[in-house]
């Protein structure tokens, strides 16, 4: 596609507001399935992202479940609105479900004049079938895993610009690291300095660490992480011991106050136990290859003379549970590792080594970036500007998925069942979610508002769910 060379809105602050002159590069990075405590290990994205920018503490997926997730960051919309409501198995899941992609964060970006490309993990579904070659709307450059390979870090296929490229089992083809390479690649070529006219680039980095990988080659180790996440080769031998957290809820004992469905959990026996700190070691080995292409993409930034006007955010999908409340692994509950995912992001005006605690949530994304890049959002956007009006207020955060609606307040979490099941935690007296008080007489008077805030929620449409 062509690109025309025009004046766009540029950044003055962070606020998001356009001044004339160029707009700013955007850089997203996200993750699959990691946890906040997993970022414990990535020493470099913490420095420079973390530490060069702001934190938010109290970051949400809206609906804990990556291709819902995936497609709110892409529409800015809760999935109640953008319609696709699960992975591909469940009814109206999956990429075959995301309708008017002709009305994106991308194709918006585009209409300013951005260069948009993106690398890695799409929406889950993408390129089954006959649909392997095509390029949704709004990408100019596409690099992009397909089909049943998508989470494969070694002989996976990826459409590269309309062509089909299969990779094999070399050191070289792991899949994290030929991200990382793309994205460099795409920043010397696309990357508008700082100063200068022309088009601005937005980059969509999307890793597949730390999600469990797919069958991998006995030519590259380590063969300890067989169905689970996959590091580098030269990451096998990393966290071969690292301590596993070991809070409460971890193989919770009493599990009475559960829904149905937790109850019937059997607790964690000693091989399970085994198997999750297994686990949880190569989740943590996977994320320094991440850990390493944030540190290659900042310098290749900085080395295009282009960091100090471009925006870096890193997040990922949705959070992941491995062992707590007996569920030996999984995501989706509403339970705070499941729903709770790293966000920090650095740019012009942005206070470095900030943290701000105040809820946020992934819907909150697409309105930021749209703000950042001066450009007019073709639908209704559920969020809010993330970098405009610090603390402004508070709000509450629509947690949703097929089997239930939530709502998390800064003290609350709010559960309600399609089967009528409820449950109630006290977030700041039981952060690990430990005793539900949904049957308790002392907290009626907090149910019911909690029960009328959500029914306000469950179906809102833009401001509403501010």
């Amino acid at each position: 596609m062509a690109v025309r060379l025009t004046d766009s809105p540029s950044v003055d602050s962070a606020s998001g507001q356009g001044s004339a002159g160029a707009a700013p590069n955007i850089v997203v990075i996200q993750t699959d399935d990691q946890t906040v405590e997993s970022m414990r290990v990535m020493k470099r994205t913490r420095r420079l992202i973390g530490r060069r920018g702001t934190t938010f503490t109290n970051h949400f997926a809206s609906w804990p479940e990556c291709c819902p997730s995936r497609v709110t960051l892409l529409t800015g919309q809760y999935a109640h609105n953008h319609g696709v409501l699960g992975n591909p198995k469940a009814e109206f899941g999956g990429f075959e479900n995301f309708a008017n992609q002709r009305n994106t964060l991308p194709v918006w970006l585009q209409q300013r004049d951005y260069v948009t490309a993106h690398l890695g993990k799409y929406v889950n579904g993408y390129g089954l079938g006959r649909a392997k070659r095509s390029i949704p709307p709004g990408w100019d450059r596409w690099y992009t895993g397909v089909s049943h390979t998508v989470q494969d870090v070694y002989g996976y296929v990826q459409n590269e610009n309309g062509e089909l490229v299969r990779y094999g089992a070399r050191k070289r083809d792991f899949k994290q690291d030929l991200i990382t390479r793309q994205a460099q690649r795409l920043i010397r070529r696309h990357a508008r300095p700082d100063g200068s006219r022309g088009p601005p680039l937005y980059l969509q980095v999307d890793y597949t660490a730390p999600h469990l990988a797919g069958p991998q080659t006995r030519r590259q180790p380590p063969r300890r992480c067989e169905r689970a996440a996959y590091p580098a080769p030269r990451d096998a031998k990393r966290f071969r011991n690292a301590r596993m957290p070991r809070d409460p809820s971890f193989n919770e004992r009493d599990v009475s106050d559960k829904p149905a469905s937790i109850r019937a959990l059997a607790p964690l026996g000693k091989d399970e136990i085994a198997n999750s700190k297994r686990r949880y070691r190569c989740r943590l080995a996977s994320l320094l290859s991440v850990d390493r292409g944030v540190g290659r993409i900042v310098r290749e930034l900085r080395e295009a003379g282009a960091l100090q006007s471009s925006f870096v955010i890193f997040t990922s999908d949705n959070g992941y549970l491995l062992g707590e409340h007996r569920v030996p692994e999984g995501k989706a509950l509403a339970y705070e590792p499941s729903i709770q995912v790293p966000l920090m992001v650095r740019g012009p005006g942005v206070e470095p080594g900030a943290k701000r605690s105040e809820l946020t949530v992934n819907v909150d994304l697409g309105r930021t970036i749209a703000r950042l890049a001066g450009a007019d959002p073709g639908r209704v956007l559920d969020g809010r500007n993330l970098l405009s009006d610090p603390e402004s207020g508070g709000r509450d955060v629509l947690i949703e998925t097929n089997l239930y609606q939530g709502l998390r307040t800064e003290d609350w979490l709010w559960v309600e069942y399609e089967n009528g099941e409820r449950e109630l935690y006290d977030m700041q007296a039981d952060p690990k979610q430990l005793e539900s008080m949904h049957d308790e007489p002392q907290t009626a008077a907090v149910r019911a508002e909690l029960a009328a805030r959500l029914d306000e929620l469950r179906d809102c449409e833009g401001a509403e769910c501010r």
